[in-house]
């Protein structure tokens, strides 16, 4: 019998495709001739994990196995090592699923678990089949979670939540099971995909922040269940064949303490008192779409604004068909995770041309501090609900008191319409300034750049801190696509006013 450890590995060597974040020393061989099992090593390793561990001296996160053959796209938790994984032999599927289940066709897998679709003998319809996956090498704790999502998910009674209908768990050798509604359609992600290459046009954009939209009423009512999902990416969001939306993939979903959600014990979701909970120190999620919490380890620090965030992240892929970090190695896309390192979704994107509006809100989700993003999904729901109405192809702009925004005689093309501040309209009388009339929020000046590049005929300076949107032709056309009668009735309007001010100008001519 050859000597070797559980996971099948020889005493004292890594398990293969695992790397630890703890500064390890290079073994002799690889010391000496700077080669590896992974390639040429590593004369920097030891710099790149010092680098990686927080200023604060919290290090325990620090301590933990990132297993590099997992995909950076994939859902994962990376743990601490020493974790005893026991290599299990796969077992039969229970009599009872196979008694009631019948025709199963394997639509999917994950790291613990086998999905497929079969036919409900009893019922008599297609369902989805949820099967804990034996054969492989496992912790103590996996068959816990497994259980856990299954009566977390099934708790969360919501329509854009995947319904569960049983859950089984048998003593013996059979694998645990559970089974759902049956999703057909297609991924948000594949939704991105079919126009990654093209400019956001306003129907494109409309029809994927309605997906967003419902994700959003989704995620909020599990926080008020006292549920963070902690794995929000457009590949978790199934879009149905008649636009249902269903929010996948509660496996790493994170109970609140009572302290933590506020919320009463009868509304909170509940878990058995032995219910698995995360080491400090766990890296969960999926690092391409991870806050800087879960990438730093700090799964007591996870709360609702971690959904947030991750909200934030899958608008940015809406925005540019793109993750939040592009890395080549697991340890570059964690340092960018821990320390935010994103590109704004317009430079990220410049093809695809993504709305100022979304853009700012993009940057505010994904805040590194918890503090600076929006308090909660209903906030940030609002505010992306606010753009779907109108106005947000309109970039803002702020300007100081005293700030001149349009100056007399000087040409321009675009109108303004005031956020907040106040504005004086001011017109030059032989050589004297004389105030026209003050302007303030939801008033509109220069609309007639819109329609013609005529001088502008009076100057608009700031009398306090003014935010205005600006409005050009390109970003009404964009505002006005889809909305055929108002881009109709704005058409004619600039037709109306081009006419009249080409017969103004000849008239003006005429008269010398």
């Amino acid at each position: 019998m050859s000597d070797s450890s559980s996971d099948g590995t020889a005493p004292g060597a890594r398990p293969r495709g695992r790397l630890t974040l703890s500064d390890p020393e290079p073994r002799e061989d690889e010391a000496s001739t700077g080669t590896g099992p992974r390639g040429p090593v590593r004369d920097t390793w030891r710099e790149q994990v010092a680098g990686l561990r927080p200023s604060s001296g919290d290090e325990s996160w620090a301590e933990v196995e990132i297993d590099t053959e997992t995909p950076l796209d994939a859902t994962t938790r990376h743990e601490r090592p020493g974790r005893r994984r026991v290599r299990t032999e796969p077992a039969p599927a229970s009599p009872r699923l196979q008694a009631r289940y019948r025709e199963p066709r394997a639509i999917g897998k994950g790291g613990m678990s086998t999905i497929h679709r079969v036919t409900d003998e009893v019922v008599g319809r297609s369902v989805a089949v949820k099967l804990f996956r034996t054969g492989g090498p496992m912790t103590p704790e996996d068959e816990e979670r497994f259980v856990e999502e299954a009566r977390i998910t099934g708790q969360l009674e919501h329509p854009n939540i995947v319904p569960i209908h049983d859950l089984c768990v048998e003593n013996g050798d059979q694998p645990p099971y559970f089974t759902m509604k049956l999703v057909e359609g297609r991924t948000l992600t594949e939704l991105i995909r079919r126009h990654a290459q093209e400019p956001l046009s306003p129907r494109l954009l409309d029809e994927l922040l309605e997906v967003f939209l419902r994700v959003c009423d989704a995620v909020a009512y599990a926080h008020t269940r006292g549920v963070v999902h902690r794995d929000l990416k457009p590949e978790n969001i199934m879009v149905g064949s008649h636009g249902q939306v269903y929010v996948m993939d509660w496996g790493v979903a994170r109970i609140l303490p009572p302290s933590r959600s506020g919320r009463s014990a009868e509304a909170r979701v509940r878990v058995p008192e032995t219910a698995h909970r995360d080491e400090r120190g766990s890296i969960i999620g999926t690092m391409i779409y991870m806050a800087p919490e879960q990438a730093l380890g700090r799964t007591d620090e996870v709360d609702e604004r971690t959904d947030v965030f991750g909200l934030g992240a899958m608008l940015f892929a809406i925005l540019t068909a793109r993750p939040l970090y592009l890395g080549r190695t697991h340890m570059e896309v964690l340092r960018m995770a821990r320390e935010v390192a994103v590109t704004p979704p317009d430079v990220a994107a410049p093809h695809r041309a993504p709305p100022p509006e979304l853009c700012r809100i993009v940057l505010r989700a994904i805040s590194a501090r918890p503090a600076d993003r929006y308090p909660d999904v209903e906030s940030l729901r609002a505010e992306v609900a606010a753009f779907v109405r109108g106005g947000g192809w309109f970039p803002s702009q702020t300007f100081p008191p005293g700030a001149v925004i349009v100056q007399e005689g000087a040409p321009g093309d675009d109108a303004f319409i005031i956020v907040s501040g106040t504005c004086d309209v001011v017109k030059a009388e032989l050589g004297e300034p004389r105030l026209v009339k003050q302007l303030g929020p939801g008033e509109v000046f220069g609309e007639a750049g819109v329609f013609s590049a005529r001088p502008r005929t009076a100057s608009v300076v700031a009398t306090s801190e003014v935010t205005v949107k600006r409005v050009t032709r390109e970003a009404l056309r964009l505002e006005l696509e889809g909305r055929d009668w108002l881009r109709a009735f704005f058409e004619a309007l600039a037709d109306r006013f081009i006419s009249t001010d080409a017969e103004l100008s000849r008239l003006r001519a005429e008269r010398g």
